[in-house]
């Protein structure tokens, strides 16, 4: 699977993801998804995109996607508690943060 659209998933159904050794692309939009949760999207080396919009993530949770180093494009629409001034990882190349 290259790409998935992922809309009602919780941060426990995110570890099944890690069973997809081919997905390049994750989009999540108003999933129960936190902080909690990326710890398995951070096994899931292969994704050159992510895209969250209106999740209820953190700085926190951005940073634990740091071992992600394929990724490319990581997308924050919404994402009222990202504010990404403090990042120092490779992330914020790709990090576009929308209102």
């Amino acid at each position: 699977m290259r790409v998935l659209l992922a809309l009602q998933i919780s941060d426990k159904g995110l570890q099944h993801l890690t069973a997809l050794p081919s997905l390049l692309s994750l989009h999540l939009g108003g999933t129960r998804v936190k902080d909690e949760g990326m710890e398995y999207l951070a096994q899931i080396t292969t994704l050159h995109d992510l895209h969250f919009a209106r999740e209820a993530i953190t700085d926190a949770g951005i940073m634990q996607l740091s071992t992600l180093t394929n990724l490319q494009t990581l997308a924050l629409r919404e994402c009222p508690q990202v504010r990404c001034a403090d990042c120092t990882s490779h992330l914020c190349l790709y990090c576009s943060v929308a209102a």
